[in-house]
């Protein structure tokens, strides 16, 4: 007898999340990006937005919610900025990529 074949389907989900997972690891890297936060206010600047590949979401991985993490941590301020991307097939695809921001907050008092 013939064992059962298992449904695609979850194992493409899986296999996905795990590619998507490893490269949100190298690209959301907190020492990588602090030597470009360093970059970015040795030239002035008081945010800098971390640029992902076109065809990476990383919004939602563990390695994103350790980003946020890290930046609260070193009270840095965290948004994530949709951009649209133009994919080599010419599909569009939506990218959501961090912008940590470390402007200072000013008082009106």
């Amino acid at each position: 007898m013939k064992p059962p074949v298992k449904k695609l389907l979850p194992e493409l989900q899986k296999e996905s999340f795990l590619a998507r997972e490893k490269r949100a690891t190298v690209e959301l890297n907190t020492h990588n990006i602090r030597m470009m936060i360093y970059e970015a206010a040795k030239h002035g600047l008081t945010g800098l937005r971390v640029k992902m590949p076109d065809s990476l979401d990383v919004k939602g991985t563990p390695a994103a919610s350790d980003l946020e993490k890290w930046c609260k941590l070193e009270g840095l301020a965290l948004i994530w900025t949709r951009r649209a991307a133009t994919l080599l097939d010419g599909y569009q695809a939506d990218v959501w990529e961090p912008e940590i921001s470390w402007a200072p907050r000013i008082s009106n008092t």
